[in-house]
């Protein structure tokens, strides 16, 4: 018996409820608003902690949906609410580095 890849995929999104780089699109773009103004204001190749830093210090200015709830911002995490969502998800300091790194080989369209 074998899958079928779109099998497989369909599973893991139930199993994972949907999560994921299709459902949080606009999380991705706020670290990526955050990340071009490190790069463009600040230092050239930011790391994650310069863009994290950047974020704490002033998340509006990089969330025009405001998802991000504003007073959650720690050193190591921070809660977001979608609209679809009906309590916050946390995102943690940790799963910064990697998804910086899939942002820059396919930045969001902002």
């Amino acid at each position: 018996y074998s899958l079928e890849a779109s099998d497989v995929y369909y599973r893991q999104t139930l199993a994972t409820g949907g999560r994921g780089k299709k459902a949080t699109p606009e999380l991705h773009k706020v670290i990526w608003r955050a990340y071009r103004y490190v790069c463009t204001s600040l230092i050239e190749n930011p790391s994650a902690q310069e863009v994290w830093n950047a974020l704490k210090a002033d998340p509006m200015m990089f969330d025009p949906e405001s998802i991000v709830l504003e007073d959650s911002l720690s050193d190591d995490k921070f809660f977001y609410l979608l609209p679809n969502l009906s309590e916050p998800k946390s995102y943690k300091r940790l799963s910064l580095d990697t998804r910086l790194s899939l942002l820059k080989k396919n930045p969001p369209k902002i």
